[in-house]
């Protein structure tokens, strides 16, 4: 009997069956209570009754552990083992996708351009504005003063400053008209051909000045300001040893950029003096 009133405290299941080994155990206990009683055995009655009561305390204290400390059955989610399984799955596209195992496109660096060479890149790119251009510079006048001026910036069809022009007085020209002037032709004893300061003018010898030059030699030529300051003209000074005939080209570049090309084709003498005709050709810039 003693045994059967302890049994329950080595039972184990769940709520259910430790509820149901409590109610078990007492009804245990008081059956043995009054069979001891029955028989007018009074050790037996309080063995019996001591024996009860502790079973059903041990039976009460085992309950009331497990019925607050037992937490509810885990569900399969919460299964540790399921859980990381079906976090696996869900991670399993995005982890595909990331994955450094994972086949990917090579990443390339791409090969430099190849670098055009310095004269290339430096090199502007003109667009032809006038060709053959007849244009002349004759004597000003013998010691007067006065001067015939170039401006190859100026408008060979008259709708704007003309190219060439008689200037008598010097002086009374505005600052920004003086820095408009290319070159300046004067007479008097001599005739000279003179390059305003600040202007970059060049000679084409005959046989250089062909008319397949280009508007990047013609420029080539006028930095190179193979005149230097001024060149005599007249007959005394033999200004053909210096390249200046029939068949050579002037080349300027002047304050807006332009280049100009004006090729010789006639020198007579007028009073001792010479007057050159030329066909003038000018560049521009491409984005001009």
């Amino acid at each position: 009997m003693i045994i059967f009133c302890y049994d329950p405290l080595v039972m184990s299941g769940g709520r259910l069956v430790l509820l149901v080994a409590f109610v078990i155990s007492l009804v245990a206990c008081v059956v043995a209570r009054w069979w001891a009683k029955h028989n007018e055995d009074s050790q037996t009655e309080w063995l019996a009754t001591l024996t009860g009561l502790a079973s059903v305390v041990s039976v009460g204290v085992v309950i009331a552990q497990l019925w607050f400390e037992e937490g509810p059955e885990p569900r399969p989610s919460d299964d540790p083992a399921t859980s990381q399984t079906a976090e696996s799955r869900s991670r399993a596209p995005d982890e595909k996708r990331t994955s450094p195992t994972t086949t990917a496109e090579p990443i390339t660096t791409p090969a430099p351009s190849a670098s055009l060479p310095s004269e290339v890149r430096s090199t502007p790119t003109y667009r032809l504005e006038h060709k053959d251009v007849p244009l002349a510079i004759r004597s000003p006048g013998t010691c007067e003063s006065a001067y015939t001026v170039v401006d190859f910036d100026g408008d060979p069809f008259g709708d704007g400053p003309p190219i060439t022009r008689r200037v008598v007085d010097w002086d009374a020209l505005t600052s920004s008209e003086r820095e408009a002037i290319d070159m300046y032709y004067e007479t008097c004893v001599t005739a000279v051909l003179s390059v305003s300061p600040g202007s970059s003018v060049g000679l084409l010898r005959k046989g250089e000045a062909a008319e397949e030059v280009t508007a990047e030699q013609c420029a080539a030529a006028a930095s190179g300001a193979s005149i230097g300051g001024e060149l005599r003209i007249d007959n005394s000074a033999d200004a053909r040893d210096a390249g200046f005939e029939v068949g050579a080209s002037l080349c300027a570049r002047t304050p807006q950029g332009r280049v100009a090309k004006a090729t010789i084709t006639h020198i007579s003498y007028e009073s001792g003096f010479p007057a050159v005709e030329f066909t003038l050709t000018t560049w521009v810039r491409a984005s001009s």
